[in-house]
């Protein structure tokens, strides 16, 4: 004990003199990946972006925010429904148990979803700032990709929730105390992100599925279209045209050459195609991804694109057929196209007809319809001639057609067996996905020359797009702003980022959700016009107000 005593007073005063010194509390974890600590050398900041391509895949490889991203974006618009099993039947209808309560888990997912994406572009971008580059040709990829994925957060929250917080300067912490900007201010805000983005990216991408100089160019052009500045968009989406390293495909190609009933559209869409062409300006990596290697690739059980299971029909509930590869994998009909969208093709027009939409049924199995026996190779249903078939009422949702783009792959050597990277139950697809395509490029620059009277233009735009597929070509006289949704539908039903916002900025949604949605139509108001903001969102924004918008209180 005495020993004891006499060291105290020297420990004492060790503690006390080293207690004096701030810098032996204070914490310096050198380890753990933080922005701190990762983004500070020219590798550390390439290696962020990755996580703009991740926060991407999260939504199309998430079944839940899928849904959540559909429903919100796309369903209840003029060409899309609720199918046979809908998950978010009141968003999609339009009805009135659709509010910022009710449906606050989905839009707060989506919100939070494009708010995260913007946050982390402003912290790379101010990590890039003040870094010391080495390699200058990287920190104009860096900072063209977060300049990018700045603008695109910014833009589809501001066409889809009108004014909205901007994120300006990086968010850390708790912040309580968000206030809006005008939406006009907003799209600005995201015009001048991708103004830099085409400015620092180059004119090929590093890798498949980055973006490149003309997705920039692209997507500024519809930026430009929803701030109405119509010569500056048209300017814009010419440049990506005019991009030396992008086409639009009008000749047959890939994996699927050698089918006989092919043609140039359904090639786009058969596996491993998607890379392999020059019309393609972002390509979601879904079975073969080396941009998201963290959710790629999509065989044994791991994540994967879910259109099959949100699109394709629940053709399992007829007599005499099932779900296997023959008719490109089990659906649930989460959404489904209206009735009116398989009318708006022609006869020749290859995008609204077998093999690019689903039309035809044979059976696959014994089965009894109607007190009718129905074996093997029965015809069940054919929706372009329906009287031929033991079923001949062409609305039957069971069996409503969808477009072939995101079918799963069967076993070349065996076409009722699926191929050995697919996942055989489950409702994921091996197929990659376009998230921007150079065909929809083409009719942003129509519509930029139509809102200046340029219809002959307009019209030479449209018919790229549409001499590919056989459609009958059209004159200047022909163009009007409904002739151009109605041709984006045609092209790109399941695939356009949102449906909704093109309706909303051209003023014609009420309109037409009325005249082509017989399940919304008779539920669509004025509010629907703007997505009601979260609930939660609100009540946190203890510090300011964040004003419900109209319509949703």
């Amino acid at each position: 004990m005495k020993t004891i005593k006499n060291k105290l007073p020297i420990l004492l005063l060790i503690i006390a003199l080293v207690s004096c010194n701030d810098d032996f509390l204070q914490e310096k974890p050198q380890s753990n990946l933080s922005p701190a600590t990762t983004y500070k050398t020219d590798a550390g900041l390439a290696a962020g972006t990755v996580g703009f391509y991740d926060e991407i895949s999260s939504v199309y490889f998430n079944s839940g925010l899928m849904r959540d991203y559909m429903s919100l974006a796309n369903g209840g618009t003029d060409f899309m429904r609720n199918g046979i099993q809908p998950s978010h039947e009141d968003i999609t209808a339009l009805t009135a148990s659709y509010n910022a309560s009710t449906s606050d888990g989905s839009l707060s997912a989506l919100w939070a979803h494009y708010y995260r994406l913007a946050n982390n572009a402003v912290t790379i971008l101010e990590a890039s700032e003040v870094h010391e580059w080495d390699n200058e040709n990287l920190r104009k990829i860096v900072d063209g990709e977060a300049y990018f994925f700045r603008g695109w957060a910014h833009l589809w929250l501001t066409m889809l929730w009108g004014d909205v917080p901007p994120i300006r300067e990086s968010v850390k912490g708790v912040k309580e105390d968000f206030i809006k900007e005008p939406q006009a201010d907003v799209i600005q805000f995201a015009i001048e992100n991708f103004q830099a983005a085409v400015t620092n990216l180059s004119e090929t991408g590093t890798q498949p599925g980055r973006i490149d100089k003309a997705a920039a160019n692209h997507m500024l052009a519809y930026a430009y279209l929803c701030a109405k500045n119509y010569p500056a968009a048209e300017a814009a989406a010419q440049a990506a045209i005019d991009a030396p390293n992008h086409n639009l495909v009008t000749a047959r190609f890939g994996s699927k050459l050698s089918r006989p009933d092919g043609n140039p559209y359904f090639d786009l869409f058969q596996l491993n195609n998607h890379n392999n062409n020059e019309e393609g300006l972002w390509v979601l990596q879904n079975g073969n991804g080396d941009a998201t290697p963290a959710y790629t690739p999509s065989q044994n059980s791991g994540p994967a694109v879910r259109f099959p299971r949100i699109f394709h029909s629940r053709i399992e509930l007829i007599s005499g057929l099932s779900a296997g590869p023959e008719y490109g994998g089990r659906g649930f009909t989460r959404f489904s196209a209206t009735m009116t969208f398989f009318d708006l093709f022609e006869s020749n027009d290859q995008r609204g007809h077998a093999p690019n939409m689903q039309t035809r049924y044979t059976a696959i199995d014994n089965g009894n319809i109607g007190g009718t026996p129905v074996v093997p190779g029965d015809l069940i249903f054919d929706f372009d001639h329906p009287e031929t078939g033991l079923i001949t009422d062409k609305t039957d949702m069971r069996l409503r057609p969808w477009p072939n783009k995101w079918w799963k792959e069967s076993d070349p050597s065996d076409s009722t067996k699926y191929n050995s990277d697919e996942v055989g139950y489950t409702g994921g697809t091996i197929r990659d996905h376009y998230i921007l395509r150079l065909a929809e490029t083409y009719l942003i620059l129509a519509e930029a020359q139509l809102m200046q009277s340029k219809t002959d233009e307009a019209a030479i735009a449209i018919n790229k797009v549409r001499e590919r597929s056989g459609a009958t070509p059209i004159v200047g006289g022909d163009v009007t702003i409904d002739f151009i949704l109605d041709e984006k539908a045609r092209e790109l039903w399941g695939e356009q980022y949102s449906r909704k916002v093109d309706l909303f900025r051209t003023g014609k949604y009420i309109e037409r959700v009325k005249l082509y949605n017989d399940e919304a139509g008779s539920n669509v108001l004025p509010k629907h016009t703007l997505l009601p903001i979260p609930q939660s969102e609100i009540d946190l924004n203890r510090g300011a107000e964040l004003k419900q918008n109209e319509g949703w209180d």
